[in-house]
């Protein structure tokens, strides 16, 4: 891992061009071997500066995404649990909301890319770290998870899309009450912040309906917004007058969509 690191520093500390030149192309051949999960997880620490963290935290999505079904079952399992453990661990240290934010894409790219128990649990790990949240970021980073499941399901084929729709469907109830008690009470969840992201996963699950692959056979619909969460939908009405334009354009765009 040494020179993981040292490839690392090269490729963002170093003056010299042919040492950045180096360092990139030994990243670059490194990047597909088995050894670099371990690196890449490894090296993830809360003091880590951003643009470290998020190159390696990248590294790890884009393998999860080209290599998760070539590895076996155990190694899988064994990296599941291993990222979660990470994600938590730099929640708790206040590391860079960016990073955060491409671990919890990782995970959602294994789920999805697995079966559709996989992503069963990994909704009621996401909805269970929101209704344990004891932090504005813990609850941020439920939030995103729930979002990227569905952004990760939409770029894979119909067949393992719509499959993955089906598992998540038990759990669009769970989802709609989580943002609509955020978005009731915006300061209580948080702050403006964390009410962004949750239009943000509303905006997804509602949008995956639209793309004809979601929440089969009961899709997120404004018309079912109307009729089973009202108090959702009156929130969004309400913030449509917020002086925050991302939270607003964010309402918007759901009631528009």
């Amino acid at each position: 891992m040494d020179q993981f690191r040292g490839a690392i520093a090269a490729l963002f500390s170093s003056q010299d061009v042919a040492a950045q030149q180096a360092a990139n192309q030994w990243l670059n051949e490194f990047a597909p071997t088995p050894a670099a999960w371990e690196a890449s997880l490894n090296i993830l620490e809360p003091a880590l500066p951003a643009n470290v963290g998020f190159f390696a935290a990248n590294m790890l999505l884009n393998k999860s995404r080209t290599e998760w079904s070539r590895l076996p079952q155990e190694s899988r399992t064994q990296l599941t649990a291993a990222i979660s453990v990470k994600l938590q661990s730099l929640i708790q240290g206040n590391a860079d909301a960016l990073v955060c934010q491409r671990l919890c894409m990782v995970l959602a790219s294994m789920a999805v890319r697995t079966n559709a128990e996989a992503v069963q649990a990994y909704l009621a790990q996401a909805l269970n770290t929101a209704s344990q949240a004891q932090s504005a970021a813990q609850l941020q980073s439920a939030l995103v998870m729930l979002t990227e499941v569905q952004h990760e399901s939409a770029d894979l084929d119909t067949q393992r899309a719509t499959a993955n729709s089906k598992a998540m469907s038990p759990s669009a109830g769970a989802v709609l009450a989580l943002v609509q008690q955020v978005l009731a009470n915006v300061q209580a969840a948080g702050g403006e912040s964390v009410a962004i992201t949750a239009v943000k996963c509303l905006h997804a699950w509602c949008d995956s309906a639209h793309a004809g692959i979601g929440i089969s056979p009961r899709p997120v619909t404004l018309a079912r917004l109307h009729t089973e969460h009202g108090a959702l939908l009156s929130a969004l009405f309400q913030l449509v007058g917020s002086e925050n334009s991302d939270l607003r354009e964010g309402v918007v765009t759901v009631l528009v969509a």
